[in-house]
């Protein structure tokens, strides 16, 4: 399945193909159903917006500890039957599968079988999604892929995107003029090597170019504050992810699991690549600083263009970018505003849920009668 990055700007994402109508109209009438262990994480949650946009009902067999899903009306009902006539299982793999491990012996994938081949697609969100193996006979939608290593599975590159609620958190901004300022918001935090390279690699000649406004603290993530802080700047920082090199070739490493389940076409190759700071700039028409997708291999339906929705650094020509960003400071804000544009185009949760339904149907997958 293959779209291009041009669109209407309604948030409806891709047209239903003839298959993708006829599967909405099952699941309309027979519903969706999402397993769950304990959490509904962003691919999973984002999914259930956009199918309750288009009214079909969600059920779960438990409710996420963390409502993360919930609303009024309710997005999930707790049902744990539900799956029986579901057109569609959702199975939230985010961490119930080890990173690493055999495809072979998991629970999780023996669980999903018995839901149907037919019918049932995984999700995983997880930091370590990369790092997860899967069987062939089970397709799975997973955060943070990266052309630049395969890993085993029937895998679906599918970024974190827009939600509901971070849709209704921008709508209440109030909009005044932008400081000509980056921010960097990042929060200490683990595995995020490709950040603390750049703290020492571009950070310093970069704020020869733009200043650049620390807010790592006293802003909530999460709330309210921060998209006010992201409305207010010219652009932000939103790269983010770990370095992994080629481990397959060293033989101490080369254990049967690694050697079966995965092979690198380049190396380093960055994971974990994606973060909700990334969709949040989109968002809020702020310009998103961030590496060049294609050059370094970030994997999603749909790619913005770089120079046009965002700026993407190059990592092996830091030196290029940053003259090009010092001789184009005038198209910044432009860039960040078609930027906008692009992700409520692409990526709102209707437009996820267009998307979602036509591979599916592609796939062969959804029980319809």
């Amino acid at each position: 399945m293959t779209e291009t990055a041009t669109g209407t700007g309604t948030g409806s994402g891709p047209s239903l193909t003839p298959a993708g109508a006829a599967l909405l109209e099952a699941a309309r009438s027979r519903g969706v159903h999402v397993d769950l262990d304990l959490d509904c994480w962003v691919l999973t949650a984002n999914l259930v917006d956009g199918l309750r946009a288009l009214d079909v009902p969600v059920t779960s067999n438990r409710m996420p500890w963390n409502l993360l899903t919930n609303g009024k009306p309710p997005r999930l009902v707790l049902n744990p039957e539900g799956h029986r006539s579901a057109a569609l299982v959702l199975v939230e793999a985010s961490e119930r599968v080890p990173a690493l491990s055999s495809p072979h012996d998991q629970p999780l994938f023996d669980r999903a079988r018995t839901f149907g081949r037919d019918r049932v697609v995984l999700l995983n969100s997880a930091d370590h999604a990369n790092l997860v193996f899967y069987p062939n006979d089970l397709p799975v939608l997973t955060a943070h892929e990266n052309r630049q290593m395969t890993a085993s599975g029937q895998r679906t590159g599918w970024p974190f995107a827009l939600s509901r609620t971070m849709m209704e958190r921008a709508a209440r901004v109030t909009l005044a003029e932008r400081d000509p300022v980056l921010l960097r918001t990042f929060r200490p935090s683990l595995n995020q090597s490709l950040r603390d390279a750049l703290d020492l690699m571009l950070i310093p000649a970069l704020g020869k170019i733009l200043p650049i406004r620390d807010g790592t603290h006293g802003i909530g993530r999460f709330q309210g504050e921060f998209y006010q802080a992201l409305s207010g700047a010219l652009g932000c920082l939103a790269y983010g992810g770990f370095f992994h090199n080629a481990i397959t070739e060293n033989p101490y490493f080369m254990d049967s699991v690694l050697k079966d389940n995965l092979t690198f076409h380049a190396s380093p190759v960055i994971l974990r690549w994606d973060s909700w700071r990334l969709w949040e700039c989109f968002l809020t028409g702020t310009l998103a600083v961030t590496l060049d997708m294609d050059v370094h291999g970030m994997d999603i339906p749909v790619h913005p263009e770089n120079w046009v929705h965002y700026v993407g650094l190059d990592l092996s020509n830091l030196d290029r970018d940053l003259a090009r960003l010092a001789a184009e400071r005038d198209r910044l804000p432009t860039i960040a505003a078609t930027g906008r544009d692009w992700v409520l185009t692409h990526y709102t949760p209707t437009a996820q849920a267009h998307r979602f339904l036509n591979l599916m149907a592609e796939k062969g997958l959804g029980r319809t009668a």
